[in-house]
């Protein structure tokens, strides 16, 4: 592929790489905040509004941007003091005159240190609550999950299990409920309490350097293929199944 070209595809999934967040106010008026990854901003625009406001400050990088109860969460790594921090981004306040609102600036809520997280995939809704969900040791060979609430709160202990979900964890994710008591015959190959991502597999050498879909077991701590074939590098095998039609929702290189 020529340089210009890829540089023109990298900026276009830049500028698609985005989180909306909308909130209603009791009067019925409806604001959307988008956070912007290529410019490290938060765009927001309000009923009524002629045109998108763009915020006066900028939270660089902006990793990770998620909508969670109205509000944008986000990650800021610190390489150098080796730590995470989590902002949060309320919704625009009005101004006092009655003129244009303004985005409020971002609050720190949490620090993770990465001697426990080594390196963070991507927050996930899941129910009513919020999880994190990230590698614990550098050869990215073992996944935690962590109760959003509890990282706020200064809590650094991963949950033991998600129960009978299952998380697919790409640029966007999804929880979804395999439990074989309710019927989950169509995703009878993803197994309860399990995490579906792409993974690294640098002692296979059938994939060195690649990824492959692959899904990993918080109870047993073991890696298995998620699916038939390889979908990291084409579009998957037909005849398509839910797994493949679920995580093709979670990353934007399908759509």
């Amino acid at each position: 592929m020529e340089p210009n070209r890829y540089g023109e595809l990298n900026q276009r999934g830049k500028l698609m790489s985005f989180c909306a967040s909308i909130t209603v106010s009791s009067t019925g008026a409806i604001t959307v905040m988008l956070a912007l990854r290529l410019v490290h901003r938060v765009a927001h625009a309000t009923t009524g509004d002629q045109r998108w406001t763009l915020s006066a400050w900028n939270l660089k990088p902006l990793i990770k941007p998620v909508s969670f109860q109205g509000k944008l969460y986000a990650l800021q790594p610190i390489l150098r003091m080796r730590m995470v921090k989590i902002y949060k981004i309320n919704p625009p306040c009005p101004n006092a005159n009655e003129g244009p609102s303004h985005l409020p600036l971002p609050e720190k809520i949490a620090e993770c240190p990465m001697e426990k997280i080594s390196r963070m995939l991507n927050f996930v809704e899941c129910g009513s609550e919020l999880l994190v969900v990230a590698y614990s040791d550098a050869s990215c060979s073992r996944l935690v999950v962590f109760r959003f609430a509890d990282l706020v709160r200064g809590k650094m202990e991963p949950v033991p299990s998600i129960g009978d979900n299952a998380l697919f964890v790409n640029e966007r994710c999804l929880c979804v409920s395999v439990s074989p008591s309710k019927g989950s015959n169509s995703l009878a190959s993803i197994a309860p309490n399990s995490i579906i991502c792409w993974h690294r597999l640098p002692g296979d050498p059938g994939f060195v350097g690649l990824s492959r879909f692959e899904q990993y077991d918080l109870g047993t701590g073991i890696w298995t293929p998620a699916s038939d074939g390889d979908i990291c590098q084409r579009p998957p095998p037909s005849p398509h199944t839910l797994i493949h039609h679920i995580f093709a929702c979670c990353d934007r290189k399908y759509w």
